[in-house]
């Protein structure tokens, strides 16, 4: 968690040569989720002949394969979080 305060200029925020950072994934995500909104309405207000014209699938914004790959790590490596108070103590005692 060191890496935490470092700016995003710093090396450890490039991935693959490519420098992403929280503010481009925002950008992507803000995009996307426009896209899609975008995309639903036009679905629901145009008749079938319009729909044909249509894309299939909303906006995907290319991100960089490593950091695809470390959001996937992220996610399976997630241990709930304990709460009991009784499994804290324990583990501050032992």
């Amino acid at each position: 968690m060191l890496y935490v305060g470092l700016p995003p200029e710093a090396a450890t925020f490039r991935v693959d040569g490519q420098q992403w950072t929280m503010v481009e994934e925002l950008l992507a995500t803000l995009a996307e989720l426009t896209d899609q909104w975008g995309l639903f309405h036009a679905y629901l207000h145009a008749d079938k002949k319009g729909r044909r014209v249509l894309p299939d699938k909303p906006l995907e914004v290319p991100r960089p394969k490593g950091l695809v790959e470390q959001a996937r790590k992220a996610e399976e490596d997630n241990e709930p979080v304990v709460t009991d108070v009784t499994v804290i103590q324990r583990f501050f005692s032992s």
